[in-house]
């Protein structure tokens, strides 16, 4: 079955009427990609819904760790900045936590990034819409986190400050983002404070 952009979006609009827990209303729209830069998302935030997709709160927003500090970042600094084999790196322990089922191959997944790293290297950080325009066969076989492709983005939750928290999905694209110093990545926001100031495009 292939889902039209339209049906995601009513699909994310008619979930408002879930249940969120005290504190946290709807806030549109859900499906808005904001450009940011990858420097300006440095922590993880876990205490709000996963998919929520544009939702207010008044509640403090937790600050988890640094992403620098995860074993997914440090992983691929090692083998783009270190320059060192997959093996010698700490992603088998990660691909055992990453990894989506017996027929995944860690052969497979490595040459997926050195890909993935080589084309954010060479064209940039292109958002899903895009890609899903100029492969569409490609970017639904790649879709492991997501109903459709265009709710593939890196995910955050925004704090009181105005400080962008990781939430969700593409953690190895902020990553890399970070690693080869790109200016911007497009993002989803998942949870907002009521508070915080509007967000900085880039």
């Amino acid at each position: 079955m292939v889902f039209t952009y339209d049906f995601i979006y009513i699909y994310v609009r008619c979930s408002k009427n879930l249940d969120y827990g005290v504190g946290f209303s709807r806030s549109p729209p859900p499906l808005e990609v904001v450009w940011v830069n990858p420097d300006n998302i440095n922590y993880i935030s876990k205490n709000t819904p996963k998919n929520a997709h544009g939702v207010l709160t008044d509640q403090e927003l937790n600050t988890g760790n640094r992403i620098d500090e995860t074993a997914v970042y440090k992983a691929l600094e090692q083998r783009f900045v270190d320059e060192l084999p997959w093996d010698e790196t700490n992603y088998p322990e990660v691909f055992e936590w990453w990894r989506k089922g017996p027929e995944s191959d860690f052969d497979e997944r490595c040459n997926v990034l050195d890909s993935l790293y080589q084309s954010l290297s060479e064209e940039g950080y292109k958002s899903q819409r895009e890609l899903l325009r100029d492969n569409p066969e490609n970017v639904w076989k790649s879709n492991n986190d997501g109903l459709h492709p265009l709710i593939n983005e890196i995910t955050v939750n925004i704090d009181a400050n105005g400080e962008l928290l990781w939430r969700s999905r593409g953690k190895h694209r902020l990553s890399l983002a970070k690693i080869l110093n790109l200016d911007s990545v497009p993002v989803l926001v998942n949870v907002r404070h009521r508070d915080a100031p509007p967000i900085n495009h880039s």
